[in-house]
C-alpha cells in the first residue's frame, strides 16, 4: 500500500517537472521554425517570379 502511493506521488512529481519544462521546449521549437517559414516564402516568391518571366 506504502508503495503504491510512493509510486503515485514520484509519478505525479515526474509529470508537474515535465509539464514545467514542455512551454520552454514548444517555445524554442516554434523559435527555430521563423526562419524555415521565412525561407519557404522567399523561395514560394521566386517560383512565382519564375513562372511570370516563363509566360
Amino acid at each position: 500500500m506504502v508503495t503504491a502511493i510512493l509510486a503515485a506521488l514520484g509519478a505525479i512529481v515526474l509529470l508537474l517537472q515535465a509539464a514545467t519544462k514542455l512551454p520552454a521546449a514548444v517555445a524554442l521549437f516554434v523559435r527555430a521554425l521563423i526562419p524555415v517559414v521565412r525561407a519557404l516564402r522567399a523561395l514560394r516568391d521566386e517560383w512565382r517570379r519564375s513562372d511570370r518571366r516563363d509566360r
